[in-house]
């Protein structure tokens, strides 16, 4: 079980938790134990009907994470994904 240790690979990163619905959180990844995953600095998103998801991430990768909370714990029912927010960084083309 993971606790508030900071020998967790991602914890200080910032990660895109998918959820089974429209929400997204992106934030500062702290910890994970049985009840869910809590992020620092985050921006909770609701995913508006004909928005691409991956162009929001690839925005928010490019620009950084718009913050609109403290923290906030995902709870781990809810949780679906998480990956580093980097991974959704597009190549520029010139």
């Amino acid at each position: 079980m993971k606790g508030k240790h900071c020998d967790d690979p991602l914890h200080g990163i910032t990660v895109v938790v998918e959820t089974q619905g429209t929400t997204l959180y992106l934030g500062r990844y702290h910890s994970e134990d049985e009840d869910g995953v809590l992020l620092m600095d985050a921006e909770i998103r609701e995913l508006d009907e004909g928005v691409a998801k991956e162009d929001l991430l690839a925005r928010s990768a490019k620009l950084g994470v718009f913050k609109n909370a403290d923290h906030v714990r995902v709870p781990r029912a809810e949780v679906h994904s998480i990956r580093r927010l980097i991974e959704y960084r597009r190549v520029e083309e010139t």
